[in-house]
């Protein structure tokens, strides 16, 4: 057909798809014709001509593809004339410029590319999609390659239909596939196990033409679908749970993620859904609630298959993005769940209706059980019969567990991957609990009652009059504690040995315990260290938890409290803050040493070496082993954290007099001796010291040292840059006082060990710093060089690729001799994936080889594996 023959609003064109031989267009056009092509061109353009359909034998699609070029002007052409640098790219100018004068308002020089006709007559109902060849005008044109086109036919044009009536369609649809099921359903006499779910092929074919009728895409049809099965399970209600079949509904659920996208659907038809889908909820959880009601019969294995069929179709649903998109809003359920520990929040809505239904059963039962109670019963009788009763609930309960485990907890596995059986046993064990607990409580009679408050009254009375005894007494129990604090000073708390005899006493009830069953006792050491490092983490936050250790008040020493202003010492004792540090930092020191014993006093070598003896997998041992190290180092790591914060707020008050020693340091004469220039930071640090080395553990204190090790690296780190270009005596002053300072630090083995200061980061950054400062120019020049070879012979990686080159003396000559041979894998830095390479070759460095040439090889165009073959004397 001819373009000038047909209207303007049946020409459509796409986008322009700039520099591309593989475009992709992705636009949908009025006949819902749906466009996605790969071509190989530069700037593609498509026109389509049709027009609405009304002869479907004589109506033809037709589309022709262009090379959309740009419209560049005279002017502009004749502007890139400074770009020739040949006479081939003079060549190419004289076209442009000719191009450019030929081009005006009624002419285009866009390149023909293909074309393309289609009959609508052999477009199916259904639609079709598939690669096109593309045709030329004529047997001369010459066209290659083919576009992938989806084109299907619809009933009406768009012309801004409202949704609601959009809705009309759907809604009508929906009633269709009610009438044909209900049909369906009256054909086997209202038994709708025998129906499979299948509607009839005249069913089909009218809901089929009714959908291209109301231009209702496959996710609509699958949608409603859905919508028309929980229709019909609300009409037939009544019925028994046992003639649903929730196989097929999962399939049709799982059709319908599936063909769902974003965006395919309108906003009613979303609202709709999800009120379908509430539906849906309501009903199925009220089934898990009533799941041992429901799914109870003879016919044990198609029950269970009925409910596991259900629990899937949740899971989709739960899981489905359409849901998420439907139902944002879904309520929160209940998380106080103790017993929940390992429920992810993929599972709480499971766990949250077992445990309704674990409830429901209790009550159900405790009233059965509870049903024979007699009333007017003395309390001795009124006891014995509670407890009757509850022993047969206890037994109704066992029965109960016996069907859940054997039953439904592997249903409820295989479908929801939730233990089930973990979940209704807590659950019921808390309710045997409470209701054990409360005829404990009820078994005290009145008598009883009476006695013991007088028991009570008289044994306060008695404490009244023996206070100073039982004062004395208390102290002599708490001797073994409270005694070595007295003697050694030490800031601490009877607290820690609270913590540390629990600790101790649970170690020692495990190693009496003896698990004969190796992973069992593998997964419970496991569990064991758990606790304990969650009781030591919880205990060292309460002591660092506390308002008066907030460093913000913590202040540093003011100039009136600066140690070295005074020979003695000022008395801090008295400064409540650092009482309260003083004794988190020891009582956090005490637990930690238990916690660290663990290894030890579980013995967790014994327990992995009877794992290896049982012939467990190499792996499972592996496991074992690094959760337990990994249990306790994140739990050390966790803690020595807090005590290092404290000791930095700790070392913090002293920052400024610290800093004023370093300055006296840096800059004391040149002939002052350096001990006589570090002598007034060594006693600033012995005065400010002093107290904590009595108050602060042994092995709190060496930590102590550490920080205040590392504050005065800083200080002189911060007197060394902020004052570059010193002389070398400077330096030498600096280094020799860090000497200095890690003997003293170190104090003859009794302080920090060698080992830890020489690893030390800021050491060692500042040493090499302080070093360099010191050699001369020319040796730092040539250090560069040498490092930069090492770095070449340790490389491993050749990301920029590799030279071929052979060096050796010509002694006759008396010169170095260069042979570049040959380069690869070089990176390509041109536009066309390639390079232009050559070899530059000098000596370094020029202080050492003044008179040396530099030479450079001739360049190698495109390659990334240049041949140069060239030699060189240097």
């Amino acid at each position: 057909m001819e373009k000038n023959v047909l209207p303007a609003k049946v020409i459509k064109a796409t986008s322009v798809q700039k520099c591309t031989l593989n475009p992709k267009w992705n636009e949908k056009f009025q006949l819902y014709m749906f466009l996605s092509g790969i071509f190989r061109s530069k700037t593609l353009i498509f026109d389509l001509f049709y027009r609405d359909v009304d002869d479907s034998k004589k109506d033809v699609f037709h589309l022709d593809i262009w090379d959309h070029d740009e419209e560049d002007s005279v002017v502009d052409a004749v502007k890139k004339l400074n770009e020739v640098t040949n006479l081939k790219g003079l060549g190419r100018f004289f076209k442009q410029v000719a191009q450019s004068a030929r081009t005006n308002a009624d002419e285009s020089v866009d390149d023909f590319l293909g074309a393309l006709d289609v009959d609508i007559e052999t477009i199916p109902s259904t639609g079709i999609q598939q690669w096109y060849k593309l045709q030329g005008r004529s047997l001369k044109s010459q066209v290659k390659g083919s576009i992938h086109l989806k084109m299907w036919i619809g009933t009406r044009e768009d012309r801004g239909i409202a949704d609601e009536d959009d809705m009309l369609d759907v809604k009508q649809h929906v009633g269709l596939i009610k009438i044909f099921v209900d049909y369906e359903i009256r054909q086997l006499n209202s038994d709708m196990t025998k129906w499979n779910g299948q509607l009839s092929q005249p069913a089909l074919t009218i809901l089929h033409q009714h959908a291209v009728q109301g231009d209702l895409t496959e996710v609509h049809q699958a949608m409603w679908l859905v919508s028309y099965w929980l229709a019909y399970s609300r009409l037939y209600d009544g019925l028994p749970n046992s003639q649903k079949d929730y196989g097929f509904l999962y399939k049709i659920l799982n059709n319908l993620t599936t063909l769902w996208v974003p965006t395919s659907l309108s906003k009613d038809e979303e609202d709709l859904l999800a009120e379908s889908f509430s539906d849906f909820l309501t009903e199925s959880y009220d089934q898990i609630v009533r799941h041992r009601e429901l799914y109870n019969s003879a016919e044990k294995h198609q029950v269970l298959k009925r409910l596991e069929d259900m629990l899937k179709c949740l899971r989709l649903l739960h899981h489905s993005a359409l849901f998420k998109k439907t139902m944002p809003f879904q309520k929160e359920f209940s998380a106080e769940l103790p017993y929940l520990i390992k429920v992810d929040e993929q599972k709480i809505y499971f766990a949250e209706f077992v445990t309704k239904s674990a409830v429901g059963y209790y009550e159900k039962r405790k009233r059965v059980a509870y049903s024979n109670e007699k009333s007017h019963l003395s309390q001795g009788e009124h006891c014995e019969n509670a407890f009757a009763s509850l022993t047969q609930l206890i037994t109704m309960l066992n029965a109960g567990c016996y069907r859940a485990f054997h039953n439904f907890h592997k249903v409820f596995e295989r479908a929801t991957a939730l233990n089930y059986f973990y979940i209704t046993y807590k659950q019921w064990d808390k309710s045997l609990t409470d209701a054990l607990c409360s005829i404990m409580a009820d078994a005290v009679n009145k008598q009883m009652a009476f006695f013991v408050l007088l028991m009570i009254g008289l044994f306060r009375l008695l404490l009244n009059q023996l206070s100073v005894l039982w004062y004395f007494s208390a102290i002599n129990s708490k001797a073994p504690i409270n005694s070595q604090s007295k003697l050694s000073e030490l800031k601490e708390t009877s607290s820690h040995a609270d913590v540390c005899h629990c600790i101790i006493q649970i170690l020692e009830f495990w190693n009496f315990l003896e698990f004969p069953l190796t992973e069992q006792r593998a997964d419970y050491l496991v569990s064991l260290v758990e606790t304990i490092c969650k009781v030591v983490e919880f205990y060292a936050d309460k002591m660092f938890d506390q308002s008066s250790l907030n460093t913000n008040s913590f202040k540093p020493c003011s100039s009136s409290e600066n140690l070295s202003s005074s020979p003695v010492p000022p008395s801090i004792s008295t400064d409540k803050i650092v009482d309260n540090i003083c004794i988190a930092l020891n009582n956090t020191g005490h637990v930690r040493e238990v916690m660290i014993s663990l290894p030890k006093s579980l013995r967790f070598n014994e327990t992995l070496e009877k794992l290896q003896e049982s012939k467990h997998e190499e792996s499972y041992v592996k496991k074992v082993k690094d959760k337990l190290e990994s249990l306790i180092e994140d739990c050390d790591k966790r803690v020595t954290a807090d005590i290092d914060l404290s000791l930095n707020s700790l070392i913090e008050r002293h920052k400024e007099s610290v800093k004023k020693q370093v300055f006296h340091l840096a800059w004391s004469p040149n002939g002052c001796q350096l001990e006589s220039a570090i002598k007034p930071l060594i006693k600033q640090l012995d005065a400010q010291l002093f107290d904590y080395h009595k108050w602060l553990l042994p092995h709190i204190f060496i930590r102590l040292l550490m920080v205040q090790f590392r504050s005065v690296l800083y200080e002189i780190k911060a007197t060394t840059t902020e004052n570059p270009g010193q002389d070398s005596g400077f330096h030498k002053r600096m280094l020799g006082g860090i000497a200095l300072l890690v003997n003293y630090f170190h104090a003859d083995g009794q302080g920090v060990s060698q080992n830890t200061i020489q690893e030390d980061k800021l050491y060692k950054e500042l040493t090499i710093l302080l070093q360099l400062n010191q050699v001369p120019t020319q040796s730092l020049i040539e250090k560069y060089y040498e490092t930069l070879y090492a770095q070449q012979e340790d490389m491993k990686e050749f990301k920029y690729g590799l030279l071929n080159v052979r060096a050796y003396f010509n002694s006759q000559s008396s010169l170095l001799v260069l042979d570049i041979a040959s380069a690869k894998n070089i990176i390509p830095l041109d536009s066309n994936g390639l390079s232009d390479p050559f070899v530059i070759t000098e000596v370094v460095p020029v202080s050492l080889f003044p008179n040396s040439k530099t030479f450079k090889t001739r360049v190698i165009n495109k390659t990334l594996n240049p041949v140069f073959d060239e030699t060189f004397q240097l």
